[in-house]
Parts: C-alpha cells; structure tokens; sequence
C-alpha cells in the first residue's frame, strides 16, 4: 500500500530548518544508526509531499576491526531472507532466497562460510536509507544467523538543519522527534508544519480536507501579495524615508489570514498605531490589520 504523506508549512517565520523525516524498524537498539529517510524544505505557505510503500532493500559491508565499503541495495522480498555467500574468498554478495521468515518481514541470511565473514547491513525503505544495524562487535551478523527488519507503522519528524549525505542520528535522537503512525490502510495523511503561542515551530496531523482548506488560503493570499508586490516596494521606500525601517524583508504569514509586517523606527522604538494606518493605507490585503493584537481600520 502506498500512501502520499503530505506537509504545508504554516510556520510564522522563515528559518533554515527543514523538514526531517525517519523511519524506525520494530524493536530498535541502541547500536542502530539512522539516516533521515526524505528530507522536505518547503516555503511559507507551500507545500511538499512524499510517497512510503513497501519497498525494501538491504546492503552488507564486511566487518572486522571496522566495517568495510557496503554493497549497492538489493530488492527483498517480503516473508523470505535472502541467502549472503562469498564463494571462492569472493567478497559477500546477497543472492538466492533462504529460510521463510514473518510476512511482514525481509532478512538477510548470513551464509558467507568461505572463509567465515562478519557482517554489517543497512536496510532501505523506497531506495533511501533508512537504518544501519549489525554494527558494533557485539551485534555483527555472523555466519549462521539472520538479520531482519520490519518498518513499524509510524513516521518520526523534527526540523533541523539538512544532514550531509553519510550523516546519521542515534536512537536517542530519534526518541526525542514526533511520532505519527501511519495506518496501513491509509492513502494520504496530512501534517501541518505550525507556530505554537510559544514561538515553537511543531507538527500536527490534519484532515485531508483540511490540508486541502489551508492550501486554498495559501494560494489565495500569495496571490494577493503578489499582485501587490509594487505598491509594497513603494510604501517600504516611503517607509524609510520617514526613519523607519523592516525588520525583515519578507511578509510573516500567519496560520490564517493574518499577515505580520515587521518593522521598526531605526530609533529603535516601534511605530505608533498612526503610523501603522499610514503605511497600510494603500495596502490591498486579505482580512483585518492587526497592531499589538488589535485590530486597526486601514
């Protein structure tokens, strides 16, 4: 099953952060190291979306004092292990299938006994990784046993700075993200991406319907700002002509209808509500101008 896992970005202010999102297998140890599964970085008011399916890959890297080079990702299959040999002392490769194992479930199945091979793997989810196991000397696959991994049933997000591709976070890490499950027989789960009354940018799981509300104010309030870029342009010139000045050059959308334009006199006090009338007077907007949370008639 496949389901499209949708964001919008409804946070108040631009940052650097973007949108990380893992996934976990069932049973995590605490010598597992995991990759962000998809990174998302969209705008103020945008949106980005991802798909999650069923398909999985591993890969193996020999492991002796540290773990070598991995193998590119193999396909597995579902209820089956997938044998690992290295016949003639050839390096480890995965190949034909082994010993059944839980439906829900892929493996792999360490059979390089020619010489005896300790082994490090990596699964992927949707060809991007996901998670490396079998990494440490106390938890090497060796030759005899199983490895297997089956995804649990959730997504795990936080916003951070994008990862370097061999960047990689402890179990620790992913304990302090927010969970999501996911059900199984879900197609599409949406999320918004808000700012709390703290100014904490979180996640929160939405209706697809309203994702789809938000989106449509979204689009209908970038279109006006658009429309009016140039009588922006001039009020900020006239702005600063009388002493005052942004304290950011973008507009901070809300998580309604609201617009924030911050500015403040290069005296550093902050414009009176009179001021404020004046400098919106010829602003087209969407809704009421609010100052210091009340509303002001434009």
């Amino acid at each position: 099953m496949a389901t499209k896992l949708n964001f919008l970005n409804n946070t108040s202010k631009p940052t650097s952060n973007q949108i990380l999102i893992f996934l976990q297998p069932v049973g995590p140890q605490q010598n597992y190291l995991f990759s962000a599964w998809n990174v998302l970085n969209p705008s103020i008011g945008s949106t980005q979306s991802v798909i999650l399916n069923n398909e999985f890959s591993g890969s193996i890297a020999t492991f002796g004092d540290t773990r070598g080079n991995y193998s590119g990702p193999v396909s597995l299959p579902l209820g089956k292990a997938l044998q690992i040999t290295n016949p003639n002392n050839q390096s480890p490769v995965i190949g034909l299938p082994g010993d059944s194992i839980d439906k829900e479930q892929v493996g792999l199945q360490n059979d390089a006994i020619t010489p005896p091979t300790n082994l490090s793997v990596t699964w992927y989810v949707n060809g991007n990784k996901v998670v490396e196991t079998n990494n440490t000397s106390t938890t090497t696959l060796n030759p005899g046993f199983k490895s297997l991994f089956q995804l649990k049933q959730s997504i795990f997000v936080f916003l951070g700075q994008r990862p370097t591709e061999t960047e990689t976070y402890t179990l620790s890490t992913i304990n302090k993200t927010q969970e999501f499950p996911i059900p199984n027989s879900a197609t599409e789960v949406s999320f918004e991406v808000y700012t709390d009354t703290d100014g904490i940018d979180k996640f929160r799981e939405i209706s697809n319907q309203q994702f789809n509300t938000l989106v449509e104010q979204s689009v209908r309030l970038s279109k006006t700002y658009r429309a009016d870029l140039e009588t922006f342009k001039t009020r900020i010139a006239d702005l600063e002509e009388e002493n005052y000045q942004l304290s950011q050059s973008n507009l901070n959308l809300g998580n309604s209808d609201d617009v924030g334009i911050w500015f403040q006199a290069k005296t550093g006090n902050l414009p009176t509500q009179e001021d404020m009338k004046s400098f919106l007077i010829n602003i087209a907007i969407l809704g009421a101008m609010r100052y210091n949370g009340k509303q002001i008639d434009k």
